[in-house]
């Protein structure tokens, strides 16, 4: 059997094809996954569930500077950034869901007896954490995915629960 020119070319073609969206399609970290987030500690595992493959991961920090202040932590994969935080301190009697709608977030759900409020690509939580220096009685955290591969809330309310959690340990509350 003699394979002929436009067979042969069609053959190569084929098999750069399934390179390429083999490529395309690889689910490979070629990044650590960092167990802190600009300076909070967090369980590895809840994070890697929502970042994405790629290559390069770097992690910013900024902050507001005004009282109160705001702070900012924002993850990249390759340029793009994929995992955004906010950090907000607040005044008495705010709930999840209050400080999902100042992120201008309407479609959250609350979840665990309200201690998140959850949408589709992002959560938000409470902390208590009195501090007279930023006029607040809590301190709100909201995360979100920029590029969620479908309903991610679940996978949020993980990585919130452990981001909280060394989150609070980082923060000057007064008792």
């Amino acid at each position: 059997m003699s394979v002929t020119g436009k067979q042969w070319i069609a053959t190569i073609a084929g098999l750069v094809a399934l390179l390429t969206l083999s490529g395309c399609s690889s689910n490979d970290r070629n990044y650590q996954v960092p167990s802190a987030l600009c300076k909070v500690p967090v369980k590895a595992s809840t994070l890697r569930d929502i970042l994405p493959p790629g290559n390069k991961l770097t992690v910013a920090k900024s902050s507001a500077g005004v009282v109160p202040d705001s702070l900012f932590c924002s993850v990249d994969i390759d340029g793009r950034v994929e995992l955004s935080m906010e950090g907000r301190w607040q005044k008495a009697d705010l709930t999840a869901q209050q400080a999902a709608e100042q992120q201008l977030v309407f479609n959250a759900h609350p979840e665990q007896g309200g201690r998140y409020a959850v949408w589709n690509d992002g959560a938000t939580t409470i902390i208590d954490c009195k501090n007279a220096r930023q006029k607040a009685e809590h301190f709100s955290i909201a995360a979100q995915v920029e590029n969620p591969d479908g309903d991610v809330g679940d996978k949020m309310v993980r990585f919130l629960a452990s981001y909280a959690e060394g989150y609070k340990k980082t923060l000057p509350c007064e008792r």
